[in-house]
């Protein structure tokens, strides 16, 4: 077989046709590392257009380059080698493209449909045999240049794929990861409302107590049952009745007096204490069976006493912590609210909803300080954490965490 250009043909071999594989695609690498920074930086939009653009441009660089005047990329051009069909002639944009769309089939069993143009006849792999196309020489190579073109190709190939993980995809991954914590934390952030404490005053001195309605079986007079049939003798103290309604207290114990003194028959100016005002028995001499007494005016009308739900002086002081968690206090910064819980025995190491610590979120925060409190409450300083300092470029946290024994 012949090709167009009237000298024998002379197939490219295996190792000629992957060295301009390693020139075309480091020239691509190369591409792709300007598009992805370059669409970085515009945002999130930008992004997805430089992504489409280099997936058009991937797709259609070796179609485009093979089915051109050339019949060869840029790889191959180096190389001396060019596509051609059968008979040595150019092949159409179209058969291009089905020969690179083919290469997927050739790479499916672990890329052994490369391998077939180191065996076959005709040095075709496997999407050249689909195709029907062939890789040819142009002329002799220089074998010297070729090796040293493939090798700095090479090169550059892991350069710039480095720089491209570096320079664009690390930024990325890293704002991922601060929009989910931030998320995350989001609920954590809010803090419940503190139960309102409910003090209830005493009323002044000046102001009239008024007695509450009591029931009527309260007020019922003794059991008749408990009283004697006949009485000979009349009573020493006549039982104090409580009209109704109740009248203030004032009123009542200003009454009472003057009417327990005229049948007493005491000095009226001699004032007589409430607790004496308890009634006499008439059964004297039986005091096991005596009449139950009947309520005075002081007992009758409760005395009003505050009620306290929180007592700030007293040992039963209930602790009502200021944050929820020790993860939400170290996001607001507040280094007493983390002392104060992790002395209530908040446990200093519990992960987040998205397993970040808290000793993490300082250290993301750049908070040296309260990385320090966290470490003296026996936070554990682990490898990872010590790497996100230092590429936080924190070299007071990255120092101090190496000190707590980080590696």
């Amino acid at each position: 077989m012949a090709a167009n250009y009237g000298t024998p043909v002379v197939h490219a071999g295996f190792w000629l046709r992957t060295a301009a594989y390693l020139i075309d695609y480091s020239l691509l690498i190369i591409l792709g590392v300007v598009i992805g920074m370059g669409s970085a930086a515009a945002g999130e939009m930008g992004e997805l257009i430089g992504a489409i653009v280099y997936f058009l441009i991937y797709l259609l660089y070796w179609p485009v380059m093979e089915s051109s005047a050339r019949q060869a990329t840029f790889g191959k051009s180096v190389a001396g080698i060019v596509v051609t069909d059968l008979n040595g002639k150019r092949l159409t944009f179209l058969r291009a493209l089905l020969r690179n769309l083919a290469k997927i089939i050739s790479a499916i069993p672990l890329g052994v449909g490369f391998l077939f143009a180191a065996f076959t006849a005709n040095k075709q792999a496997l999407h050249d045999m689909i195709t029907k196309c062939l890789v040819v020489r142009t002329g002799p190579s220089n074998l010297r240049k070729v090796i040293a073109v493939s090798v700095g190709a090479l090169a550059i190939t892991i350069g710039g794929g480095g720089a491209y993980f570096y320079y664009v995809i690390m930024p990325q991954v890293q704002k991922e990861i601060g929009d989910e914590m931030q998320a995350a934390m989001q609920p954590a952030v809010k803090p419940r409302p503190s139960p309102s404490v409910t003090v209830v005053k005493p009323l002044p001195a000046s102001a009239p107590v008024v007695a509450p309605v009591v029931s009527a079986p309260a007020m019922k007079p003794p059991v008749p049952a408990m009283q004697p049939e006949k009485t000979t003798a009349a009573p020493v103290a006549a039982v104090v009745q409580i009209p109704e309604p109740v009248k203030p207290a004032p009123v009542a114990q200003k009454a009472a007096p003057k009417k327990m003194a005229k049948r007493v028959k005491k000095p009226a100016k001699q004032p007589v204490p409430e607790k004496v005002l308890e009634p006499m028995d008439s059964m004297a001499g039986a005091p096991e069976k005596s009449q139950p007494a009947s309520p005075t005016v002081s007992e009758v009308i409760p005395k009003h006493t505050p009620v306290i739900t929180y007592a700030p002086d007293s040992e039963s002081r209930v602790i009502q912590p200021k944050y929820n968690d020790v993860m939400t206090a170290v996001l607001r910064g507040d280094r007493d609210a983390v002392k104060q819980l992790l002395d209530l025995g908040w446990w200093v190491d519990k992960p987040g909803p998205d397993g970040f610590t808290p000793l993490v979120a300082a250290v993301m925060n750049r908070d040296t300080q309260m990385v320090q409190v966290l470490l003296n409450y026996g936070a554990v300083p682990s490898s990872r954490v010590l790497k996100i300092a230092r590429e936080k470029k924190d070299a007071a946290t990255a120092t101090l965490l190496e000190q707590y024994g980080a590696r």
